[in-house]
């Protein structure tokens, strides 16, 4: 009878298995043929519609049942786009093959999941050495009010080397480069001059890049940094940099907004970090990375990714709690105008090189919008610019550019003064 009983449990044990293999079987055919109908151009086309329709949730909804079916680059990236732009960053953490194919927006939605990169600590400008390892890589075309600002805050840091892509400045921009090149003998100031208007900047940063590499071979690290944007450090950052480990290719900071809002002067009658003091939160919104030196990277457009030469983004991110930046976007109406034009015009050259994937879409449609209605149009939208930003929630946090400034020696702030006469 036990003899029996046994023979009879092993029986069942073998048609369970039977079983499990054959819903396996069947899963794994549902799941094949499901794969077939996913047209994934069309489900993208409709997850943008759904969007534009202020209808995320929805498209977030699309785009994970075919991801639950399917692994498709293209579905995760968009997906992983929308789950940041809702703040949805558990979600986006706990996705499977998020860091395979963003691994730049997993690490800061990680890091965002931690609760620190949004806090508001004061920025370190004590105790900052020399970085002789660093180098400051910029791309820059009209931009006198802001550049030599931008240089001078980012020489309190302790960066020495500077390299500078200048597209046809029609301004004084070269002027002030070389003002700050006169004032602070010993830093290094390399200029490249571009000729060509045409807006493809991951290509010629990511030329910048190798000529710094082979100009100063000592380089460990390269910022790369647009005129308004400025690094903003927790601590020194040299300290900073020694605390990352060697495994790591590159570093993703996040970045915090100055905004005009209501009250704040459009016009160019006071310097800009004294006109505009209201910022954003820390976001996830145009991080930027900043690169080990290594000459078989690629910049991405907009220099928010970095891919190796095979094309793939590398996946080596971290994303530091204590460097974050904050970018002056909007600083008055001449400014935004001449943005507006220079940036229409580049994608516009960039377009007709056969350069169709150059980013900028959104100043295309202002410059479209310029073009049709003049300053009238333009003046509208900065307009309606700042009643977006007075309605947002904002921090009243000035850039402390004037501590930098009062930090100068008193034969520097005189030169500078008679520099900008």
């Amino acid at each position: 009878m036990q003899n029996f009983s046994n023979g009879l449990i092993k029986y069942q044990k073998i048609l369970k298995g039977v079983r499990n293999a054959s819903q396996l079987f069947i899963a794994k055919s549902i799941s094949f043929m499901t794969k077939t109908i996913f047209n994934i151009p069309e489900t993208l086309n409709r997850a943008h519609e759904l969007k534009r329709n202020n209808k995320i949730e929805e498209a977030i909804a699309l785009l994970e049942e075919v991801n639950l079916n399917v692994e498709h680059d293209s579905v995760i990236r968009v997906l992983i786009w929308f789950l940041m732009d809702t703040l949805n960053y558990k979600r986006v953490a706990e996705l499977p093959h998020a860091q395979k194919y963003d691994a730049a927006s997993y690490v800061i939605a990680k890091g965002f999941l931690d609760g620190n990169l949004s806090s508001e600590d004061p920025i370190c400008l004590e105790g900052h050495q020399v970085l002789d390892n660093v180098a400051f890589i910029s791309m820059v075309k009209d931009e006198e009010d802001i550049i030599f600002y931008n240089l001078l805050w980012h020489y309190a840091l302790g960066l020495r080397k500077f390299f500078l892509i200048d597209n046809l400045s029609t301004d004084r921009t070269l002027e002030y480069i070389k003002l700050f090149e006169r004032l602070f003998e010993d830093s290094q100031v390399f200029i490249l001059h571009d000729p060509v208007v045409a807006h493809y900047q991951g290509k010629k940063v990511t030329g910048a890049c190798r000529f710094a590499m082979s100009l100063w071979d000592n380089l460990e690290w390269l910022v790369l940094t647009d005129a308004d944007e400025f690094l903003c450090p927790k601590q020194p950052l040299h300290k900073i940099f020694d605390g990352i480990p060697k495994t790591i290719d590159a570093i993703v900071a996040s970045k915090s907004f100055y905004n005009l809002v209501d009250g704040d002067s459009v016009e160019e009658d006071d310097l800009f970090f004294r006109r505009i003091g209201h910022r954003t939160p820390v976001t996830h919104t145009s991080s930027k990375v900043i690169m080990r030196a290594n000459l078989q990277f690629n910049v991405s457009q907009g220099n928010h990714h970095i891919f190796a030469q095979d094309g793939k983004e590398i996946s080596n991110y971290t994303s530091s709690l204590d460097l974050t930046y904050r970018e002056f976007r909007m600083r008055s109406y001449p400014h935004h105008k001449k943005k507006v034009m220079n940036g229409g015009v580049a994608i516009a050259a960039a377009k007709q090189q056969g350069f169709m994937q150059v980013g900028g879409e959104h100043w295309e449609a202002v410059y479209n919008l310029y073009l049709k209605e003049g300053d009238v149009g333009l003046r509208r939208h900065l307009q309606n610019c700042i009643n977006n930003s007075s309605r947002q929630t904002s921090i009243y946090d000035p850039l402390p550019l004037d501590k930098v400034i009062e930090k100068m020696d008193a034969s520097k702030k005189i030169s500078f003064l008679i520099g900008k006469d």
